[in-house]
């Protein structure tokens, strides 16, 4: 027997390696657009996002295909995917008011 104390935790260790593998962590992209006036015709699509992020100011989510970013003057969301054909985004959300979070 080994006089190191962590052998003794080796299988204790193992066991919760396992159990936290089973944390799935995705993004996924869902998109209905529909015509103004003929709701009837209508694009949906949802997909799994890869290789997806949030950057070091967590104040931008980037993804393959797919941006979701806020303006350095924190007044404009901008929200851009081509993940699929029939649902290409391109928004940009103005802020309109003062926050008092600035």
């Amino acid at each position: 027997m080994s006089d190191n104390p962590l052998e003794s935790q080796v299988p204790q260790i193992s066991q919760r390696l396992v159990e936290s593998s089973a944390l799935n962590i995705f993004a996924q992209f869902t998109c209905r657009v529909w015509h103004p006036t003929e709701k009837e015709h209508y694009a949906w699509s949802s997909s799994n996002l890869e290789s997806f992020a949030i950057d070091e100011s967590r104040k931008n989510f980037i993804a393959d295909r797919v941006k979701l970013s806020l303006s350095e003057d924190l007044t404009t969301y901008t929200f851009t995917a081509s993940i699929n054909t029939k649902t290409v985004v391109d928004v940009r959300v103005f802020s309109m008011s003062q926050s008092h979070d600035r």
